[in-house]
């Protein structure tokens, strides 16, 4: 659980991969080409998908992180896939 403002929360894994070396830690922003994610928008959604550099299993040769407005975000990367619902 997060402790904010939920558009907070939607905002910062929105901003195009800036937030992840101050979140996520070195490993995971180590392994993605954040500066080459591309952002595709469409209605309610909003899919970012980039490569990574290949050095970290879990995430597999390609990411996509999409998000449906209002609430959920789907991140699919590797052989994983996680889904979070932000309850405002």
């Amino acid at each position: 659980e997060l402790n904010c403002n939920w558009k907070v929360f939607a905002d910062n894994s929105l901003d195009g991969g800036l937030h992840v070396s101050y979140i996520h830690g070195d490993t995971l922003a180590e392994g993605l080409e954040s500066p080459q994610l591309e952002t595709i928008t469409e209605g309610r959604t909003s899919i970012q998908i980039g490569k990574t550099n290949g050095q970290d299993s879990r995430l597999g040769d390609k990411v996509m992180y999409a998000f449906v407005f209002p609430n959920m975000f789907i991140n699919m990367y590797g052989n994983m896939m996680d889904v979070n619902i932000i309850e405002p």
